[in-house]
């Protein structure tokens, strides 16, 4: 997301890892995008980097408490919406699980009435 008068930018990268490597995720997404990162500042751009991490079994971490400072999200809307990506990331495991072995990808809703 942009803001071309203010010259600002906002990215959000999700991540969905174990929960134990939440930590880890979080710190080499950062690493990932740095070279990124200096290129719009050296453009004269304000940046707002968010790297947020969602554990395959639905826990968040710090950052998305950020995220919702940032987007000024109330309090209750910030928890209905970790909730639900918290959902579509046990679900996303969950099918990834029971198809491990299957050979052909199919692509299910992840959520009943959520068109992405």
């Amino acid at each position: 997301m942009w803001l071309n008068k203010l010259k600002t930018v906002a990215w959000v990268e999700l991540t969905s890892p174990w929960e134990d490597n939440l930590k880890k995720w979080h710190f080499q997404k950062h690493e990932n995008y740095s070279k990124l990162a200096v290129r719009v500042r050296n453009q004269g751009w304000t940046l707002h980097p968010l790297c947020i991490e969602v554990g395959a079994r639905g826990k968040t971490n710090d950052p998305w408490l950020q995220m919702a400072k940032m987007f000024s999200m109330k309090g209750s809307e910030s928890k209905k919406l970790r909730l639900r990506v918290a959902q579509v990331a046990q679900r996303c495991s969950y099918y990834l699980y029971l198809n491990r072995k299957n050979k052909e990808w199919h692509h299910p809703p992840l959520l009943p009435g959520w068109e992405f």
